[in-house]
């Protein structure tokens, strides 16, 4: 993804002002005694650490003085995977520091439905169980309801440290906005050759693409046995792009698709097979890619619905005594300051608004309007204004 901040307002400093997660709502939830992040209690430097240290590394390489020039750093919060700044004096690269995580949740997703074979051969295919996806397939809604809603993941693996297909997926994401300032620096806005027409709308997207694609193989190429899993996490990072855009997009009827993402994957898979052709990658790695792009499209064709864990918080928790309430609060806190604090006021919005309609008909209506009337003057004592006043005025 590739975006400008105003004219007035560019730079890496500006972005993690607007992405920053405030003292005052850390303070609240601390006091309240809401699991935070791990990385919420790191230094800024800490945390700035792995995605600086690759950026320098990659950018003292002969590039256009633009490319050499950018800045990368990392945000608290965001709703997207990484994005590049074009727009300023100098490019800059950000990443949310929970990408690494949401990568591993969608991992331990896609690696649950397969199971050990019962067979002693090393080189024994492993097994995937039917059950076992029909299970992970139910999380994924759950996943995909949190993206919708909050933008952010309740999971406790984003505190566990991360590699193998996750830190090539991250890279991968790195690489891609990178590629969006090698065209910028360029001045690159020629059509590609190998550019066919339903593929016109994403044209930015796909040499983004090709770009990481290239950058990763390289890297990849003199090392066979990681290979695999670097594969892997150029799979899994477009499996997270196809959650978010089947997560936040509807079309005719409430049809949902990842269109875009799997455009994006078949090209990936295109460029893969034929540099196993070339002999510059190994066709097992090829193939491994393809099965965890394939387990992905597993889940998404079982999935039946796109729950929403904010009508599912405030409808569970009204139906509880009101000493219970303040557990809604926190959450509502925690999704406000680590996820996408304006998907989480829209939607509490609109729930407010059928409960509304349904009040005079549904006991649990009610229920649902004074418990959010309840969340509303609990939450007033944070300093900084979530929106919830103003969104429910």
């Amino acid at each position: 993804m590739n975006m400008s901040l105003p004219a007035s307002s560019s730079g890496l400093s500006s972005y993690q002002e607007a992405f920053g997660v405030s003292s005052a709502i850390l303070s609240e939830l601390q006091r309240r005694g809401g699991p935070l992040p791990l990385w919420a209690a790191q230094s800024a430097k800490d945390r700035e650490d792995w995605l600086y240290s690759l950026h320098e590394a990659v950018t003292e390489w002969d590039w256009p003085q633009q490319v050499r020039e950018a800045s990368a750093g990392l945000l608290d919060k965001g709703s997207h995977l990484g994005l590049a700044d074009i727009g300023g004096t100098a490019a800059t690269i950000m990443m949310p520091i929970s990408t690494p995580g949401f990568l591993r949740v969608l991992l331990e997703m896609l690696g649950y439905p397969f199971v050990s074979p019962l067979s002693s051969d090393p080189q024994a295919t492993t097994l995937l169980d039917g059950r076992r996806m029909d299970t992970a397939a139910r999380e994924f809604e759950r996943t995909l309801g949190m993206i919708h809603d909050t933008g952010y993941l309740d999971a406790r693996a984003a505190d566990v440290a991360f590699g193998g297909a996750v830190t090539t997926g991250v890279r991968f994401l790195y690489y891609h906005e990178l590629g969006h300032v090698m065209r910028s620096a360029e001045g690159d806005t020629s059509r590609p050759s190998w550019l066919v027409p339903e593929e016109e709308y994403l044209v930015e997207e796909l040499v983004a693409d090709q770009f990481a694609f290239v950058m990763l193989t390289l890297e990849l190429r003199r090392h066979p046995i990681m290979q695999p899993s670097g594969f892997a996490g150029i799979a899994l990072a477009l499996a997270f792009v196809a959650a978010k855009e089947f997560a936040s997009t509807t079309y005719g009827g409430g049809r949902r698709t990842t269109k875009n993402a799997t455009h994006r994957m078949h090209r990936l898979l295109f460029w893969a097979a034929k540099s196993a052709g070339m002999g510059v990658i190994t066709e097992e790695a090829v193939a491994v890619g393809k099965c965890f792009w394939d387990a992905s499209h597993g889940l998404f064709a079982r999935v039946q619905s796109v729950p929403s864990p904010l009508f599912s918080l405030l409808l569970q928790t009204a139906m509880r005594p009101v000493q219970d309430w303040p557990t809604a609060s926190l959450h509502i806190l925690r999704w406000c300051a680590f996820g996408d604090r304006s998907k989480v006021v829209s939607t509490i919005r609109s729930i407010r608004d059928e409960a509304q309609r349904q009040a005079s008909q549904h006991s649990r209506a009610e229920a649902v309007l004074k418990l959010i009337e309840f969340v509303l003057a609990d939450t007033n004592c944070v300093r900084v204004p979530l929106g919830l006043a103003e969104a429910l005025d």
